[in-house]
């Protein structure tokens, strides 16, 4: 059996800890129009999301401890999420969000990606411009952290609205496609093990069966480059490209059958990259 045919069907039969918490957080991202949702819902999600997944963006903006300064950038952030939501053609019914990648590398899947990977980027960008996210109003002191990115926390959030759309990055999933795309990855890193239940593989097993798609890595990369920010935001365009390559990679597996899967392929994927990403 293929190895990552055998690691991609125990992720996808395995229950975790925190699996029936993403149930409810995929419920209530879905409860309703993503437009209709107002400011307190919102804040709620992202306070939510941000706590789980470890990318509270408050963490961010370094603000104080007590209770009153953390509920007013709650309902700010929430306020500017809204605010984006409505001013988004994109974001049609959350309801009708499905598994809209055909993982052909046709041109209509690479528009698609496109799309959902500036609406990430586009996210981050409008929670750097609202000077509202300043400590104790300090503009001037707190520009700088006002301008770090909040890329992993937008992937994240947008990915429970859009499960089959948008593909979420953090620092160990990051790990995880440099190691399993990237042309050169050091010796005692290809020698590392993932583990799922009783199974065991080295990362530089998994590479092999991924030549093809790794040959391939550079050209998606180059397509997905097109849209706005490229430099700034190469890290998380580099992600996504590996993503979509290990999605279409699955897809052709016999026995990943994603319409019977309880997680999206982008779900699936960043799963196996958490796995490839924290391998010691």
């Amino acid at each position: 059996m293929c190895v990552l045919k055998d690691i991609a069907k125990k992720i996808q039969e395995e229950k975790t800890s925190y699996s029936y918490g993403d149930k409810w957080l995929y419920q209530m991202c879905h409860s309703k129009d993503i437009k209709e949702y107002d400011k307190e819902e919102l804040a709620s999600i992202i306070w939510l999301i941000g706590r789980s997944y470890s990318a509270s963006p408050e963490r961010q903006m370094k603000l104080k401890d007590d209770e009153k300064n953390a509920n007013v950038f709650f309902k700010q952030i929430a306020k500017t999420t809204k605010e984006f939501f409505e001013e988004k053609e994109l974001l049609e019914s959350a309801k009708e969000q499905g598994l809209i990648y055909s993982y052909d590398s046709s041109d209509s899947d690479i528009e698609i990606l496109k799309k959902y990977t500036k609406l990430v980027l586009d996210l981050n960008k409008k929670y750097k411009e609202d000077d509202s996210f300043q400590k104790n109003g300090n503009k001037e002191k707190n520009e700088n952290k006002n301008k770090k990115n909040m890329i992993s926390f937008c992937s994240k959030y947008l990915h429970f609205f859009f499960p089959g759309s948008v593909f979420i990055m953090d620092s160990y999933s990051k790990d995880g496609t440099t190691r399993l795309f990237h042309p050169r990855v050091q010796n005692k890193t290809l020698e590392k093990e993932i583990r799922v239940k009783e199974d065991t593989v080295k990362i530089k097993d998994l590479r092999d069966v991924l030549k093809k798609e790794r040959e391939e890595f550079d050209n998606m990369k180059e397509k997905i480059l097109e849209i706005d920010n490229k430099k700034e935001f190469s890290d998380y365009i580099d992600h996504v490209a590996g993503c979509y390559l290990l999605g279409a990679y699955l897809k052709e597996l016999e026995g990943i059958k994603i319409s019977d899967s309880k997680i999206s392929m982008p779900r699936l994927v960043d799963s196996l990259l958490l796995k490839v990403g924290e391998a010691k």
